[in-house]
């Protein structure tokens, strides 16, 4: 098999969230000019990878056409949780493909580094059949890297299922592997309006 490339991996980018603890849709809300989606696009394309999936419900999400390769699947089942949301992602992103490996980014970490992204892509062409995610003071965050095998197996799950579970079942948990990074965003959700005013305040010191 060919080595993998950054083009192997598909992004799914979970925008489908009611967002009851930020009270408005994070995906609309603002991180130095941008939504919040926007800038979760924005570092899959410039990770270059094959395709980024947008996925939506509660909240309608603006289309863009003025970025690369990426479409918006719509999951009418969003209250069912974010594992319903993700499968919904991933079938979109083998739709016409066959991704090697899916790069899951959450709406509520648009100050994520660009660097943290590219080293974790680097790292899943490098071992393309290991589960990657950033480590930061010791702490594993996100996003993950996923190879293609382990999103077969959540797509297997109930919608209502426990992803956190398989992840940490013996068969995944093996397959770990972690990237040190500088970057504390990946530990950090900007999911509560206390979250977003503590994190647009370090930006001004």
């Amino acid at each position: 098999m060919l080595p993998a490339t950054n083009r192997d991996i598909a992004a799914v980018v979970l925008a489908a969230g009611a967002s009851t603890r930020m009270g408005q849709a994070k995906a609309l809300l603002m991180w130095r000019g941008r939504r919040f989606v926007d800038c979760c696009i924005e570092l899959a394309g410039a990770a270059g990878v094959g395709t980024t999936v947008i996925v939506t419900g509660a909240s309608e999400v603006p289309r863009r056409s003025d970025v690369g390769n990426h479409v918006y699947a719509y999951n009418p089942n969003w209250s069912q949780g974010p594992l319903s949301s993700l499968q919904v992602g991933l079938r979109q992103a083998q739709t016409g493909a066959n991704p090697r490996g899916f790069l899951l980014l959450t709406v509520d970490r648009p100050h994520l580094q660009q660097t943290t992204i590219n080293r974790l892509c680097q790292a899943f062409c490098q071992q393309p059949q290991r589960i990657w995610q950033p480590l930061f003071d010791d702490r594993r965050g996100h996003p993950l890297v996923l190879p293609a095998a382990c999103a077969q197996a959540l797509l297997e799950l109930p919608p209502t299922g426990n992803r956190r579970e398989l992840l940490n079942s013996p068969r995944w948990s093996q397959a770990r592997g972690q990237v040190a990074v500088d970057d504390p965003a990946v530990l950090e959700n900007l999911d509560t309006p206390q979250a977003l005013a503590a994190a647009l305040a370090r930006l001004s010191l």
